[in-house]
């Protein structure tokens, strides 16, 4: 097949303008399979026999997507037979808006976006928000600073701009490249273009030392179902409650294991959304997120943080209670929550035992965990193992 192609591209470069406009028109009859050449848009076009399937299923393979059926000679004969017209799209390429021209349409794309992708008729204050000047200097605040700045980004194919992207990339923590926005124009949806350009953009960042990426989805299924196609998976929420999804990073980076330090810190929250989100409860208001910062000075309740890098990927809690029983202080396990795409490494096991450890240390007589009854082997194999009787509970 790489023969094939590499063949073709030749006969290409011999191709006069007058015949490739005869090929463009449908005038032409190439005497050869493997033929190469370039239509009006630049694309690469070769023919194959209708009747050579191998040859079909290589080329699409190779990313050739069939364009029409032709009536044509055979190579060996006089005769004619049916064959497949394939085209190879021409590559997309990423480029910086820059300029103030630039830049300005970025934004009139980005209003458009907004204002036909993305926000209905009821949506009207949220649009006028990212419409309004308040939005627009927060983000030009971004794209002006040195580091972790955002990107202004076009992409592009035959010459023309198809769409455009906003990532932000996290060069100072742990390389996350959060992709804010991203959209192809109408006129050049479909045929794959959209993973493509994905695609682009994914090795762009990689260039610009992004090792990961993520995003929100918006809770919409189609998106989802898109950036699941480029191999993006479900990950939990953000400190707002929105729905994320990640390309996980192939990066091996040691987890390990921190006390919370900072009540306000953001990665609790959003560790906390997810944790909701997976066991089907509300995100937490902003009055929770403040009880629950306060709990966490007062020192009601202590939470252990496992860290890859920079990134927390998940956590789990101990409040204190008096045991009349016991004459000294017990601890309610809780919040137990790994990111999905950070499980089976081992995590669960190292929040479980720093948690004992810590309860060993500070003189808790005993943890107790309340869980549903698919979670009872995972709990007994974390050492939770002596069965104290169900549990009741009224609800004030």
């Amino acid at each position: 097949m790489k023969n094939q192609i590499n063949m073709a591209n030749g006969l290409l470069k011999s191709l006069t303008k007058e015949t490739a406009e005869l090929i463009a028109q449908g005038e032409y009859e190439a005497p050869y399979n493997a033929f190469g050449f370039k239509d009006h848009s630049g694309r690469i076009l070769h023919r194959v026999s209708a009747q050579n399937k191998k040859a079909i299923s290589a080329y699409q393979k190779a990313e050739f997507r069939f364009v029409e059926t032709i009536r044509d000679k055979n190579a060996f004969s006089d005769s004619k037979e049916d064959f497949r017209v394939m085209a190879q799209p021409s590559p997309i390429t990423v480029r910086e808006a820059v300029s103030e021209t630039d830049v300005a349409v970025f934004w009139e794309q980005l209003h458009a976006y907004h204002k036909r992708d993305i926000f209905s008729a009821s949506d009207i204050e949220e649009l006028e928000y990212f419409l309004g000047s308040e939005y627009h200097d927060h983000m030009m605040k971004m794209y002006r600073r040195q580091q972790d700045r955002c990107f202004f980004l076009f992409f592009r194919r035959n010459g023309q701009d198809i769409g455009f992207t906003m990532p932000l990339i996290f060069t100072s923590e742990d390389g996350k490249c959060f992709i804010m926005e991203y959209c192809v124009y109408p006129e050049f949806r479909g045929n794959g273009t959209g993973r493509e350009c994905a695609k682009a953009l994914l090795n762009w960042a990689k260039e610009h030392g992004a090792l990961y990426a993520e995003l929100n989805y918006g809770s919409n299924i189609r998106r989802r179902h898109f950036w699941e196609s480029v191999g993006f998976m479900e990950n939990g929420a953000d400190e707002w409650g929105e729905p994320l999804m990640i390309l996980p990073p192939k990066e091996n980076v040691p987890i390990t294991i921190e006390i919370l330090s900072d009540p306000e810190d953001w990665q609790l929250k959003k560790l906390e959304n997810g944790f909701l989100k997976e066991i089907g409860e509300t995100p937490s208001t902003e009055e929770k997120q403040e009880k629950l910062a306060q709990a966490i000075r007062d020192s009601k309740i202590t939470f252990f943080m496992a860290k890859r890098g920079y990134r927390a990927v998940g956590m789990c809690s101990i409040a204190k209670c008096f045991s009349t029983f016991a004459c000294a202080d017990t601890g309610i396990f809780d919040d137990f929550y790994i990111e999905p795409a950070f499980r089976r490494k081992g995590v669960a096991r190292m929040l479980a035992q720093a948690a004992q450890q810590w309860g060993r240390d500070n003189g808790i007589a005993s943890l107790t965990v309340t869980c549903a009854p698919c979670d009872e082997n995972m709990y007994q194999s974390l050492g939770f193992d002596t069965h104290l009787g169900r549990t009741f509970a009224y609800l004030c």
